[in-house]
C-alpha cells in the first residue's frame, strides 16, 4: 500500500473531516473518524503498537488524563531504576 507524503496529508485531512462530519449527521467529529476514512480510501496505514500505551487526545480532559499517566509511568520507572 503506498501512503500519502506529510505535505499531502496535510492538504487531504481537512476534506476527510468534513467528510466524517457529513456522515455523522453531526457538527463535528474526531481526528480519529477522518483517518478511519482515509485509511478506507488507502490514503493512510495504521501501525500495530502491540501491547503499548495509546491515548486519543480529543478534549482538554483526555490530554489531562493521558499528562498524569505518563507522570505516573515515569515515576514507576525512576522507583524501579533505583532498587
Amino acid at each position: 500500500m503506498r501512503s500519502i507524503p506529510a505535505c499531502s496529508f496535510a492538504r487531504w485531512i481537512f476534506e476527510y473531516l468534513e467528510r466524517a462530519k457529513s456522515i455523522s449527521g453531526q457538527s463535528d467529529c474526531s481526528l480519529a473518524d477522518a483517518i478511519r476514512l482515509m485509511a478506507r480510501d488507502s490514503k493512510v496505514q495504521a501501525i500495530d503498537i502491540g501491547e503499548s500505551w495509546w491515548q486519543d487526545l480529543d478534549t482538554p480532559q483526555m490530554l489531562q488524563h493521558a499528562e498524569s499517566q505518563i507522570a505516573r509511568s515515569r515515576r514507576l520507572l525512576q522507583q524501579s531504576a533505583l532498587t
